[in-house]
């Protein structure tokens, strides 16, 4: 109603719900993928993971349903992970079972979830996540 569609015309575009969820999740997450102003690897790192954490906090519903199929990690959300998976390779000698990526999206999860089930206001906060973010980065040295 508020956006003046009817269910029916909606349902005329997208044949079910979850693939109406998919449509939404691979434009939200185009946002992510814009190109990184940063100049070596870890900043680059850095910044990804600042964007993510910061539209995870503000869509932490969308990352939660993403998370939970498989099939909604669509094209968009796999192009993140591979920008993120090049800078940790860059970063971590190869990094080549993953271990700092999984370790870095684990952590963010975590942080975007917590703000998430805090009360208003309440959450950790963007700096708490950044200085540990900071103390893993500057270990990669």
């Amino acid at each position: 109603a508020e956006l003046d569609v009817t269910a029916m015309a909606v349902s005329y575009h997208v044949s079910t719900r979850r693939d109406l969820l998919l449509a939404m999740i691979d434009l939200a997450f185009a946002e992510l993928n814009s190109p990184s102003k940063s100049d070596t690897p870890k900043e680059r790192l850095r910044e990804l993971l600042i964007r993510y954490v910061q539209f995870g906090e503000e869509n932490t519903y969308l990352v939660r349903a993403a998370l939970q199929d498989p099939y909604l990690m669509q094209a968009q959300l796999l192009e993140f992970t591979n920008a993120l998976r090049m800078e940790t390779q860059a970063v971590n000698s190869g990094d080549d079972a993953d271990e700092l990526l999984n370790l870095l999206v684990d952590y963010a999860h975590g942080h975007i979830f917590a703000v998430a089930a805090a009360p208003k206001g309440e959450g950790p906060d963007l700096a708490i996540f950044l200085r540990s973010l900071d103390w893993v980065l500057d270990r990669l040295d």
